[in-house]
């Protein structure tokens, strides 16, 4: 699925988000940052919005459909490790989620390490996120269900956690499919356990502890660091890591995991394989989730704070690789009703 880029019963629309909504976010997230680790510059001036290209966006409505102020939207984040990809290979499988539940689709295409470094994919997100876009439609949060894969979902929590703690208010949902979400940590079994049957390498040996070429072995990192033009080598070694500076790799803004706080978070529905190699951030985040709260808290709910489906034998982000087996047709079914129920919900 992923790779076919045409939409078959859907209009597909190009969008450039203005300018002052990214402006705002990263005005919202310096001043986080600030208050709560005294520190707002984790990036150089190459990366502020100003010096940033523009941020694009698409909008896949179906046929029968047309974006209001009332629509329903998904806001679809991607995967690739936060530094490649795009939208465009998702538009098949998101037009067929949007067709199921009435839904249009917002794909963004936020700015990509390590050339940007975070936070300037949270600040892109929380640009779309709740702003009115070019032709003046007016959405709420509570409009909104956000989704991603891997790193896209693990930037979706990221972007929950956040909001939350700047009281902002909350998305009336997140959907993450096998979602990265730890970027501190190499010991988690399914790393091991899986290293050599996923398509997935284990995330590890990312960090240079010693600034210089020599820390960098084999693996995503090298990958990263050796198709990288001088000037971003030279800031990866800098930051220690290829997405944020070392010391921040353990905050909710980088891995939502290392948060303390698992509580007022929305619904959260996550999808992973049992045999692929991140597997075990998905259980950890499932039950910290549901530690935060008391037996009776739980059972005032109409809604689970967090829902998580484990597929046997099932790899990294199955359901967009492999669309057409069984358990990537139950996985779509189980996300579809999951966002139905979430809308329905908030209707009443």
């Amino acid at each position: 699925m992923l790779g076919e880029t045409q939409c078959k019963s859907s209009v597909l629309e190009e969008l450039s988000i203005h300018s002052k909504f990214r402006q705002k976010a990263n005005e919202l997230v310096n001043k986080h940052l600030e208050e709560k680790y005294g520190d707002s510059t984790w990036y150089d001036e190459s990366c502020k919005p100003e010096n940033s290209p523009p941020l694009k966006a698409e909008l896949i409505i179906p046929n029968s459909m047309k974006l209001t102020s009332d629509s329903k939207v998904i806001l679809f984040l991607h995967s690739g490790a936060y530094c490649f990809g795009d939208f465009s290979r998702y538009r098949l499988y998101m037009e067929e989620l949007g067709q199921k539940t009435g839904c249009i689709v917002l794909g963004l295409n936020y700015r990509l390490a390590p050339e940007f470094s975070a936070p300037c994919q949270l600040e892109d997100a929380l640009a779309i996120d709740g702003n009115e876009n070019e032709s003046g439609v007016g959405l709420s949060l509570n409009q909104i269900i956000i989704m991603g894969d891997s790193a896209g979902g693990g930037l979706c929590a990221s972007l929950c956690h956040f909001l939350r703690d700047i009281n902002f208010g909350k998305p009336l949902a997140a959907v993450l499919y096998s979602p990265w979400i730890d970027l501190v940590s190499d010991s988690y079994p399914s790393y091991e356990e899986f290293s050599n049957t996923d398509f997935l390498p284990p995330p590890i040996n990312l960090i240079i502890k010693e600034g210089n070429e020599e820390e960098i072995l084999d693996g995503q990192l090298k990958l990263i660091y050796g198709g990288s033009p001088s000037n971003i080598k030279a800031k990866i070694l800098e930051r220690g890591h290829y997405l944020a500076p070392v010391k921040y790799l353990h905050t909710p803004i980088i891995s939502p995991l290392k948060d303390t706080n698992f509580s007022d978070l929305p619904p959260v529905l996550i999808i992973t394989g049992d045999a692929e190699v991140i597997r075990d951030e998905s259980i950890h985040y499932n039950d910290s989730i549901y530690d935060a709260y008391s037996d009776g808290q739980l059972a005032q709910r109409n809604i689970s704070p967090c829902t998580l489906h484990l597929y046997p034998d099932m790899i990294h982000i199955f359901p967009m690789n492999f669309p057409f087996i069984k358990e990537s047709k139950e996985a779509l079914g189980k996300t579809a009703e999951f966002i139905n129920r979430c809308f329905e919900e908030n209707d009443n």
